[in-house]
């Protein structure tokens, strides 16, 4: 028989949840994490530059294993620094961050830059004419 020498480095912690990936967009999240089998996790996110955590509802926390989950956080501000951290046992993980996208306006978007009065130009496209020979 072969002999197998393995090295295990073992660290002690306290935290039986972890934060995981998090798919951003302007005003919505879905963060994926984990949890010590047979706990259930609490999520919570707050703005990075606020010290109040709102506590995501557990009916809102998919369990897609038994031991890692997902949420989706919505209403979010566009551009705006969050934090978020799992919570289980009443420990909570370390935090991590995510950065909402800005939402860039796109110009002339609207009705109201439509023009009622077309130009002498556009006026001619839409009889089929050429420009340079519809006087």
């Amino acid at each position: 028989d072969k002999e197998e020498l393995w090295t295990v480095d073992v660290v002690r912690t306290t935290s039986t949840g972890t934060t995981g990936s998090a798919d951003v967009w302007a005003t919505r999240a879905t963060l994926n994490g984990g949890m010590k089998q047979g706990t259930t996790p609490r999520v919570e996110y707050r703005k990075k530059s606020e010290d109040t955590w709102t506590v995501v509802p557990e009916t809102d926390v998919k369990l897609e294993s038994g031991t890692t989950f997902s949420t989706t956080l919505t209403g979010l501000q566009d551009g705006t620094d969050y934090v978020w951290r799992v919570v289980v046992e009443e420990v909570p993980s370390t935090e991590s961050g995510f950065t909402t996208e800005k939402i860039q306006e796109i110009p002339n978007l609207n009705f109201d830059t439509w023009s009622q009065n077309p130009t002498r130009k556009e006026r001619c496209e839409r009889k089929g004419g050429l420009y340079g020979h519809f006087r």
